[in-house]
């Protein structure tokens, strides 16, 4: 059990793991969804920043597919269909860990 944990933790290498609660009162429950999320680069952040202003849902999407982990992406796309405003959740926590203040309010 051990060596599959040491395992997992060695694909999340270099991943940030972050997780956001919250209630869906539509169906009355409470939802956890947590991602590993790489580093941005500072041509990913450019280019967010720079396609915030057009459509933000879609700005947020597009640069969290860029850098969450290759086996949440599917998990991640579907998760954005069904509860689109955690683009703007994750995006702003992501991009306030390298500096800069939130987008997205």
């Amino acid at each position: 059990m051990k060596e599959k944990e040491t395992e997992k933790q060695d694909n999340f290498k270099g991943y940030a793991l972050l997780e956001h609660r919250f209630n869906d009162c539509f169906e009355g429950r409470d939802i956890l969804l947590s991602y590993h999320f790489k580093r941005p680069g500072r041509p990913q952040v450019a280019r967010v920043q720079k396609t915030f202003s057009k459509d933000s849902i879609n700005a947020f999407s597009t640069f969290l597919m860029e850098i969450v982990h290759l086996d949440e992406k599917e998990k991640l796309a579907a998760d954005i269909q069904t509860y689109p405003g955690i683009t703007a959740t994750f995006a702003n926590a992501i991009l306030g860990s390298v500096g800069i203040g939130d987008l997205g309010n």
